[in-house]
């Protein structure tokens, strides 16, 4: 099962105060070395964190793939929640969103 940034971040914040890998793990059915490895990645954690609240809704992200081009992909996320937010929701089509990446 893969979890969110923001899961391993709240995660990451019982280690910081002090709870035993082995206790957490066994509470929230996570193996040790996978939170081991969460805290040895906690840096990378933290920036996709605030890159996920950024480009995704409710920060859900749970993955980060490099891009190129990131500040557009995430004004093109943007702009595409509000036309499906609409009511009634805008039909999207390709041609949609190349006129728009090329605002």
């Amino acid at each position: 099962m893969e979890h969110s940034y923001a899961f391993k971040l709240q995660v990451l914040k019982h280690i910081e105060a002090g709870e035993k890998l082995s206790k957490l793990g066994k509470e929230l059915n996570i193996p040790p070395m996978t939170l081991c490895t969460w805290k040895k990645r906690k840096d990378h954690i933290q920036e996709n964190t605030a890159l996920s609240t950024v480009c995704t809704p409710h920060g859900r992200r749970k993955r980060s793939r490099g891009s190129k081009y990131l500040e557009l992909e995430c004004a093109l996320l943007i702009w595409f929640h509000d036309m499906q937010s609409q009511t009634p929701p805008v039909k999207i089509d390709h041609k949609m969103v190349m006129a728009r990446a090329n605002l």
